[in-house]
Formats: structure tokens, C-alpha cells, sequence
């Protein structure tokens, strides 16, 4: 299966944030791993351009669709589904999954457990979860309530998976995630900050692969994570990131879709 990958596009924060992507495409689909922007009708016009440039267009929201509004997380999700009802081809797979050729994409934003910090021996979880209402100013009824979906999340994605081991006609399986599905995908800095740590990723995610007893899992696409573009095979699935970033940490200034081959493609096996 071939597809192209964007995640953490950050448009509000860069200054030429309307660039037409038509014919720029690598193949037929297009996977948006979350983060388009913090402002509602920017990201929904982008993703009907999208719309526009592909056959497919596959999206997971990050936790930037949903910018201040921790406290209610479903009503931006059904607003942005409301909002490209009209377009056919865009697939939202908090509610759904896409088949194309035998491949099922599935996936969710999957949010954060606050337990990387507990994994990576700098902090424990209530900590973290302190530091982090205390750094972004939010209560910890949002923050409980990021850490619910999260476990949510995850039963959904574990659901779906189990639900696809007897379907005879999917014979691979792709999941998309906005959160870090595993702490090993990213470096470990000794500078990491205890709040940095606490909204990376979900360490429920891992429980997923157990449901996929017939090994029809290929690839994870993720996004979230900017400093470092991931592409690696680890416990026999491919693991990949293609993030562009924030203006600050953006790995360069130019950026393209990342085009992904789950049959072609050589990784790197850790």
C-alpha cells in the first residue's frame, strides 16, 4: 500500500500557511497524523483543499484541534466531522476505518497517560500531571479527563483491531495516532523536562498489538513528537513519524509529504 504522511503542520504558526498542495502528492492517499492548527476554519479549510488533491484523505485529530478545550473533547471532534460531511473522500477515523486494496486504515488521537515521565525515571504520573495543569494553565479535571480518553482511546483502537483479525478480506492493517504509541520511538534527553515527557504519549497503546493475532499489523503512523522523524521496525511493525513542526523546531523550512510504501520500503529493524 502506498500513501503519503503529514502530521503537526502547525499552520497558524507559520507565515505562509495557505501553500497549494495539488500535485505534489506521491500517491492516491494522503494520512494527516493531527496538528493541522489551533484554529477551527483554518484546519477544516485545509483539509477540504486536501480533499481536493487526493483520492483519500485520512485524518486523526491532535491535540491542537482541540486547543483550550481539553474540558470537551468529543464536540470538536463532531464539529470538524460536521464540517467535511460534504466531502466524500475525507475519512475521520475517530469513528470509522477506510479500506483500500485489502489495507484498513484505523486510528484516534490517542492522547496521553502522563506515565512517560514514571518509564523514563523523571517523575511519577501525579507529578506529572500537576506539572503540567501548572505549566498550561489548565485544571486537573482536564488533564484527568486528556488521561480517560487516552485509556478510552486505546480499548477503541484494540477493539477495532481484534474486530479485523477474521475479516478475510483486510490483509493489513495501518494504524494512525497523533500521541507516541511507545516510549522507545523517541531519544530520552537527560534535559527533558518533566512536563515535555508528560504530554508525549500513551503507554496503554502497546496493549493494542495483542489484539492482532494474525499479524495484519504493518506500519504506525504517529505524529506529536517534532524534533525527531522516526522510520524504524520494532517488534514487526514499521513505526514511522514525518512531522513538520513549529517554526522554532521545525527540522527544515521546507516540507513534503512523506511518501510510504508498507511493501517496498526498506527500515531500519531495532
Amino acid at each position: 500500500m502506498q500513501f503519503d504522511l503529514v502530521s503537526d503542520l502547525h499552520l497558524d504558526l507559520w507565515d505562509e500557511n495557505t501553500k497549494d498542495w495539488k500535485g505534489i502528492g506521491t500517491s492516491l492517499c494522503c494520512v494527516v497524523a493531527g496538528d493541522v492548527s489551533r484554529n477551527p476554519k483554518l484546519t477544516v479549510s485545509f483539509l477540504k483543499h486536501l480533499c481536493e488533491a487526493y483520492s483519500h484523505v485520512i485524518f486523526v485529530d491532535g491535540n491542537h484541534e482541540h486547543y483550550r478545550h481539553y474540558h470537551d473533547l468529543e464536540t470538536n471532534e463532531y464539529a470538524i466531522e460536521d464540517a467535511l460531511a460534504n466531502n466524500s473522500n475525507f475519512h475521520y477515523l475517530a469513528d470509522s476505518s477506510l479500506v483500500v486494496d485489502g489495507t484498513a486504515f484505523v486510528g484516534t488521537n490517542g492522547w496521553w497517560t502522563f506515565d512517560f515521565p514514571e518509564i523514563a525515571g523523571v517523575g511519577n504520573k501525579i507529578e506529572a500531571m500537576d506539572a503540567f495543569c501548572a505549566k498550561e494553565d489548565y485544571a486537573m479535571r482536564d488533564a484527568i479527563n486528556v488521561w480517560t480518553a487516552a485509556q478510552e482511546h486505546a480499548e477503541f483502537l484494540g477493539e477495532v483491531i481484534m474486530n479485523l483479525q477474521d475479516n478475510d478480506d483486510i490483509h493489513e492493517i495501518v494504524i494512525v495516532t497523533h500521541t507516541v504509541p511507545r516510549i522507545d520511538l523517541i531519544p530520552i534527553s537527560p534535559g527533558s523536562n518533566l512536563v515535555d515527557w508528560a504530554k508525549i504519549g500513551n503507554s496503554s497503546m502497546q496493549e493494542v498489538l495483542n489484539y492482532d493475532i494474525e499479524g495484519k499489523i504493518s506500519t504506525w503512523c504517529f505524529g506529536h513528537y517534532h524534533p525527531y522523524h522516526c522510520d524504524i521496525m520494532l517488534d514487526g511493525v514499521r513505526y514511522v513519524s514525518h512531522p513538520r513542526g513549529r517554526p522554532s523546531d521545525a527540522v527544515s523550512p521546507v516540507y513534503y509529504p512523506k511518501k510510504i510504501d508498507t511493501e517496498l520500503d526498506t527500515v531500519l529493524i531495532r
